[in-house]
């Protein structure tokens, strides 16, 4: 696999977003958390095949790099089912990279298995590979559109300016 930037996002797959949140925040590793519940997507491809998914995700930042957590709500998703859930508050899911070409990397990671593509809207796009076999989790790659760089911008700019205690836990709808 070529290089592809810095990682700009830790991923984990969680049973409860919210608890899970609370504890970076509490460890002081990580906060403020933007919670959005029931999250759409504009289109949903799991391994080819069109699919749904209906996820509870969580959204803070620890220095440079985003962390998210992810809570599966219906049982379809595979892709962040987990025995580990049982046993670990946050169990690590992916690595996210912010690419100005997706379809380049995804060329790049052609070796690996593309086992969701995924929009927000028409021209915001990411897609993971499955890189267990090389860093034990899966790789996201993210379209670096002024969107999503916004929103990276923003969970930055939030920690920077966060006291560590004011409201920990924000809705998504305050996301500027």
């Amino acid at each position: 696999m070529s290089a592809i930037g810095p990682i700009r996002q830790l991923g984990y797959v969680t049973q409860d977003v919210e608890a899970a949140a609370m504890h970076w925040i509490n460890k002081g590793i990580a906060g403020p958390f933007f919670l959005m519940k029931g999250a759409v997507f504009g289109e949903w491809t799991s391994e080819g095949k069109t699919a749904s998914a209906d996820l509870d995700i969580a959204f803070g930042q620890s220095g440079d790099v985003m962390i998210e957590l992810i809570t599966p709500r219906d049982g379809a998703l595979d892709l962040y089912r987990s025995e580990l859930l049982k046993t670990r508050i946050c169990n690590p899911h992916h690595l996210g990279y912010l690419v100005k070409d997706l379809e380049a990397v995804g060329q790049s990671l052609k070796s690996e298995k593309r086992v969701v593509r995924a929009t927000l809207d028409s021209k915001n796009y990411f897609e993971y590979y499955d890189t267990r076999s090389l860093f034990g989790q899966f790789t996201e790659i993210i379209q670096d559109c002024p969107e999503n760089q916004q929103f990276f911008d923003f969970a930055k700019k939030a920690a920077s300016e966060w006291d560590g205690k004011t409201e920990p836990l924000r809705e998504a709808s305050s996301l500027g």
